[in-house]
């Protein structure tokens, strides 16, 4: 019992804290932050990964790491950046990240998300489809 009061207390001291944000960037955050972050709220997935999708058309995609060296993206690699950008806390970005690669990986029929993405035959429309299945099956 004293570590579920202790959690809700630094939740709530988070959401404290982002509820002083000012500028216009930071409330986006705030905003796709409070969707995204309501477990187990399932209407925030399709949110996610829309941004998801979004991080993918900006920064492009890539296979065999997180990150290349132009700055592109894998899959595991654009969810992680925006669970990176919205999480508060350790807690907070591993039942994230974990909620979210479980569902991409349930959607895909894979058991790990880097190895379907790496995956040679792998395109960036079966990229941009699992995100709009994991989307539609998370509305």
């Amino acid at each position: 019992m004293v570590r579920s009061a202790q959690n809700t207390g630094q939740a709530g001291a988070s959401v404290a804290q982002d509820s002083r944000v000012a500028d216009s960037t930071s409330g986006q955050r705030l905003a796709l932050h409070q969707q995204v972050a309501q477990a187990p709220d399932r209407t925030s997935m399709p949110v996610a990964f829309g941004a998801v999708a979004q991080i993918l058309e900006t920064r492009g995609w890539c296979q065999g790491r997180a990150q290349d060296r132009t700055g592109r993206v894998s899959l595991g690699g654009a969810l992680d950046d925006l669970v990176g950008r919205l999480a508060t806390s350790d807690r907070e970005r591993l039942v994230m990240r974990a909620r979210l690669r479980n569902r991409l990986c349930h959607c895909a029929g894979a058991g790990a998300l880097d190895a379907w993405n790496d995956d040679p035959a792998r395109s960036y429309g079966d990229i941009t489809d699992l995100l709009r299945y994991a989307q539609f099956l998370s509305a």
